[in-house]
C-alpha cells in the first residue's frame, strides 16, 4: 500500500530536479571552491577512514565529521 504512494512521490521530485539532475550548476564559484577544500581536506591524511563534510555555504566555513573514528 506505501509502496503505491511513494512511486509518484519520487517521480515528481525527479522531475522537479533542475535539467540533468545537478545541483553543482545552480553554485557560485566560491561555494563550489569551498566544496573541494571541504572534499580534499576531509578526504586527506588527517582522516585516513574518511569523514563527512558538513558545509555551511552561507558562512563560507566547513567542518569533517569522523563518522567511524577509533580515535578518542
Amino acid at each position: 500500500m506505501i509502496r503505491h504512494a511513494l512511486v509518484p512521490a519520487l517521480a515528481a521530485m525527479l522531475l522537479s530536479l533542475p535539467a540533468g539532475g545537478s545541483l553543482a550548476k545552480t553554485r557560485s564559484a566560491a561555494d563550489e571552491a569551498l566544496l573541494k577544500r571541504a572534499i580534499k581536506e576531509c578526504n586527506g591524511p588527517h582522516y585516513p577512514s574518511g569523514a563527512r563534510m558538513v558545509i555551511n555555504y552561507e558562512k563560507g566555513t566547513f567542518k569533517c565529521v569522523e563518522t567511524n573514528s577509533s580515535r578518542r
